[in-house]
This record gives structure tokens, C-alpha cells and sequence, in this order.
């Protein structure tokens, strides 16, 4: 999944810096899609924000372990 060069690695980075900070699954969403949307969809049945914030950590820890040398190729 492309995320080097495109608007979501922000976000992406913002997730994984949650991650190792620690942070719940829920409290990163709170951070990068704010309360009142967490409040609204967390518990969704479809769990579109949850796989969102799983999606962003995944593609975060796969940057950290060697995605970063696509950024640094270009």
C-alpha cells in the first residue's frame, strides 16, 4: 500500500507514534479524528474507524522496519 509521498503519511506517523507511546487503538483515533467522530463510529458495526487506525499502524510499523528506504530512494 502506497503511503510515502501521498496525504495519509501524516496520519500514518501520528498513528504509529501513538502506538509506541502506547496508546489504545481508540485513543489514537481520538487524536488523529477527533472525539466527537470516535464517540459516533467506535463501536460501528462495520468497524470502518478501528480498521482505519489498524490499517495506519500497520502501514507505520511497516515504514519503521524498512518502508523508510522507499523515502529515502524516492
Amino acid at each position: 500500500p502506497e503511503v510515502l509521498g501521498s496525504p495519509r503519511l501524516p496520519l500514518v506517523l501520528r498513528a504509529l507514534d501513538g502506538h509506541l507511546a502506547g496508546a489504545s487503538h481508540q485513543q489514537i483515533a481520538m487524536a488523529l479524528f477527533g472525539r466527537r467522530q470516535v464517540e459516533t463510529e467506535w463501536r460501528d458495526p462495520g468497524g470502518n474507524l478501528r480498521d482505519r487506525v489498524r490499517r495506519a499502524i500497520s502501514r507505520g510499523r511497516h515504514m519503521m522496519s524498512s518502508g523508510y528506504l522507499e523515502l529515502l530512494r524516492g
